[in-house]
């Protein structure tokens, strides 16, 4: 196991089982949690040819959640859930933590590979940076679900609650990528150095200076190429 991935187990163990006193707020504010434990929340991934200095940390809002199809047999994150859920029961040793990445990293990818909202947003800058999905670490600023369409504001107000106890500056430090690309320009990654940091309108594709992604997607993917090397 490499360095990274063995200090990005310690932070998703802390997201995995987050205390009671957040998982209460977090349900207040519209977040659920997962099926086989309602408590377990998700950390996102490391891809597993993500490398500290070259890999690309992808940062969104939150997992959208619609009741009547994400906790049946075959949607998008069943396989995902499982793993998360089996690893808390489990608890931390290197056998567990072995298995868990094992699990976990190849559902969220073959997830990730059917989101319209990734293809929409990420994957455009991804490809004119020539970043691989394997060289991608992703995760949301809120860790929980929410259905959107019932309230459209639980998506910001949980993204800003959970980044309260989980600071993406904190998950940058871990994995040190070459940069972040942020689809929102309501929240802020916090400090972290020299990284850099792309960011746009989750919703229409606007960066902050008001260009559309087909204007600032060349500048940025070419800043973005360099930056890797």
């Amino acid at each position: 196991m490499k360095r990274h991935e063995a200090q990005w187990l310690d932070y998703a163990w802390g997201v995995v089982g987050c205390g009671r006193e957040h998982v209460e707020r977090c349900e207040a504010g519209g977040g659920v949690g997962m099926p086989g434990d309602p408590s377990a929340r998700f950390p996102g991934f490391v891809g597993p040819d993500f490398e500290p200095g070259r890999g690309v940390l992808c940062l969104a809002h939150i997992h959208r959640y619609l009741p009547d199809v994400d906790d049946g047999e075959g949607a998008s994150l069943r396989g995902v859930a499982s793993a998360i859920v089996k690893w808390k029961q489990q608890g931390r040793s290197s056998e567990a933590d072995g298995a868990f990445l094992s699990q976990s990293r190849p559902a969220y990818l073959d997830a990730v590979a059917g989101w319209s909202w990734w293809k929409k947003h990420y994957q455009p800058i991804l490809d004119e940076a020539r970043v691989p999905i394997r060289e991608v670490a992703f995760s949301n600023f809120a860790k929980c679900r929410t259905v959107t369409d019932a309230d459209s504001g639980a998506s910001l107000r949980l993204a800003r609650l959970c980044a309260q106890t989980y600071p993406p500056a904190a998950l940058v430090a871990v994995l040190q990528p070459a940069a972040v690309l942020v689809a929102s320009l309501q929240l802020d990654v916090g400090d972290v150095g020299e990284v850099l940091v792309i960011r746009w309108n989750g919703r229409n594709g606007v960066d902050d200076t008001g260009l559309r992604m087909a204007n600032w997607l060349p500048q940025q993917g070419g800043r973005l190429r360099v930056r890797r090397g």
